[in-house]
């Protein structure tokens, strides 16, 4: 078995899959591609995804891309390690809340804040416009914290796929945010992810800070 994957460990959507491939313990070979390593436009790279985009995988003569496919694939295919006893049905529910963070958390609210932290040098941030984006990505962020009141994990009590996208989303908040521990579960879920050796490899191994 062979198993590679295309893209720079500190991107969000590659994390999301070399955590994954990591909680799965698999051996697996990656390869620098994206930001300050180009090669997103190079013919071969094409062929495996015509948009241009991080992360790819491999496994064996199968080639796959979109993090949140290579996600449900990875977790499908290797039934081992948190999702060794993965049902339909549980996968089913850590499914519909990979699309709920995608779509609803990060996407439509929390990248904003995200990236106007990180790219914009705090001799040019617009306090007003900071705040605006932190106030709207705080309406799912309470939401998630609210879920988190009842259980370990973003699913129940056991770790899931959906992890795998609060672990990295949460992440960014906790270090970037001065406020942030004032979502007291979302704090605890990430103290409790920090004790998982394949997120202090994948996510914590990365620093995170404002521009």
């Amino acid at each position: 078995m062979t198993l590679t994957v295309w893209g720079r460990p500190e991107a969000v959507n590659v994390q999301k899959v070399l955590w994954c491939v990591e909680e799965l313990g698999l051996d697996y070979t990656r390869i620098d591609v994206g930001g300050h390593f180009g090669g997103l436009d190079t013919p071969d790279f094409l062929a495996m995804n015509p948009w241009g985009r991080i992360p790819v995988i491999r496994h064996n003569d199968f080639t796959l891309w979109e993090s949140n496919a290579c996600l449900r694939y990875l977790c499908r295919t290797f039934k081992q390690g948190p999702f060794a006893n993965l049902t339909d049905h549980a996968f089913a529910q850590a499914d519909q809340w990979v699309d709920w963070l995608v779509t609803t958390l990060y996407y439509s609210a929390f990248r904003q804040y995200y990236m106007y932290q990180i790219k914009v040098p705090a001799a040019e941030k617009d306090a007003s416009k900071l705040a605006a984006f932190r106030e709207e990505a705080l309406i799912p962020l309470r939401f998630l914290n609210d879920q988190l009141a009842k259980r370990s994990y973003v699913v129940s009590e056991q770790f899931s796929m959906a992890d795998l996208l609060a672990g990295v989303y949460v992440d960014r908040w906790m270090r970037l945010d001065a406020e942030a521990s004032s979502l007291t579960h979302i704090a605890r879920y990430f103290e409790r992810l920090s004790q998982r050796e394949p997120y202090k490899k994948t996510i914590l191994a990365f620093e995170v800070k404002p521009a």
